[in-house]
């Protein structure tokens, strides 16, 4: 589901011609404060919202982001 959420919206901003640069708040999920006590899941299971894995393995939001990076419009000089 997130990875839906980097690739839609990643395709749009490079779509808009003076975008430079795509920023994550984070690359692994092994720092990210959002597994702290006050952001935890519900269901108890570890926030995996940046494009690595806490093992620094490529998590599906890289591939979305990869993915939206190399459209036609992502691809310009």
């Amino acid at each position: 589901a997130i990875a839906n959420i980097y690739r839609d919206y990643v395709t749009m901003m490079v779509a808009e011609s003076n975008m430079d640069a795509v920023l994550t708040w984070g690359i692994t999920d092994r720092y990210t404060w959002l597994n702290g006590p006050r952001t935890e899941r519900p269901d108890g299971k570890p926030q995996r919202c940046l494009p690595f894995f806490a093992d620094y393995t490529p998590a599906p939001a890289f591939f979305a982001l990869r993915d939206a990076l190399d459209t036609p419009s992502g691809r310009r000089k």
